[in-house]
């Protein structure tokens, strides 16, 4: 056997500048942006929020914070270096800031949400989710639209949707099992999905944020990896391309392939998928393949797909 270690390949941030770290390269050269050459480029952001006023209220002052400095912590059992986040304005290194529109705000009312009490939780998701899909119509009157609408999930909203005996924060509406005809008809199965489908439909770009990101209180990251996980994220969604890959000639592409499961009205099939094809130009798109059936082979205990 021949182990070979590929090397780490360069990115490209501002100006064409190279870096081997995404955080170091932004932190000296701010983000690429699309344009290789464009001198000291800063941008604003013009972000839209929909949710209850407290997660609304919660989100400005959580933005507030993300303007400034957060220290990182040393944590030494993960590969985090525990790089400081620079804070999210246009005169930090980052280059760009968030400016929440008003007009563009658009809030659940919390009797809408003290109503949720009286359905069931499969309802109480439905009811929440055609109430999004509601103030997504609204905001398409909005001129000029925003460029991203972040959806803080409120507190109750959560506790009302998700499995009460689950401790993760998503929320399910039914679990789908690959060759279980009994779920094979169910619309929604996963609100993040599904909220962001419907948004996606009305030309929006969304982010939504749950409340323990709100308090800083993810387990896994501290509150200078949230900051910087979210900065770049809301970055790339809204504006444009924070880095890209160096030194990939013309003819030159990265491809990743899976295989996933598709559940439809019509029944269930395997597709195979490359899931992410990355260019030169840092424009990245996935390509479906066509369906198959899985052979599962004699001891129906075989994870691998054959086509």
């Amino acid at each position: 056997m021949q182990i070979a270690l590929i090397k780490e390949p360069d990115l490209f941030f501002g100006k064409n500048s190279k870096c081997l770290d995404p955080q170091v390269g932004l932190l000296n050269f701010g983000p690429h942006g699309g344009s290789s050459m464009e001198d000291d480029k800063r941008i604003s952001v013009r972000a839209g929020i929909i949710g209850t006023r407290r997660s609304i209220d919660k989100t400005r002052v959580w933005l507030d914070k993300l303007k400034y400095r957060i220290g990182a912590e040393q944590r030494t059992r993960t590969e985090y270096k525990g790089i400081d986040y620079p804070g999210m304005r246009t005169d930090s290194p980052l280059r760009f800031e968030v400016v929440v529109d008003k007009n563009c705000c658009a809030e659940i009312e919390r009797e809408f949400v003290r109503g949720l009490e009286e359905h069931d939780r499969r309802e109480r998701i439905t009811m929440t989710l055609n109430r999004y899909c509601e103030l997504f119509d609204d905001m398409k009157d909005a001129h000029p639209p925003p460029n991203i609408l972040l959806l803080p999930i409120d507190d109750d909203v959560l506790k009302l949707c998700k499995e009460p005996y689950r401790r993760t924060d998503k929320i399910v509406y039914q679990h789908r099992e690959f060759g279980d005809t009994s779920v094979s008809l169910a619309g929604i199965f996963d609100f993040h999905n599904y909220l962001k489908a419907q948004a996606a439909l009305r030309n929006f770009t969304t982010q939504l944020i749950s409340p323990k990101t709100l308090a800083f209180s993810e387990q896994k990251q501290s509150a200078a990896l949230i900051a910087w996980n979210f900065s770049v994220a809301l970055y790339y969604k809204a504006t444009g391309i924070p880095r890209k890959l160096a030194d990939i000639d013309d003819m030159t592409c990265f491809i990743g392939v899976s295989f996933y499961n598709e559940i439809s009205h019509s029944g269930k099939s395997v597709r195979a998928s490359i899931a992410q094809v990355y260019l030169r130009t840092g424009e990245s798109q996935v390509i479906r393949g066509e369906a198959f059936e899985w052979d599962e082979g004699p001891k129906k205990k075989e994870r691998t797909p054959y086509g």
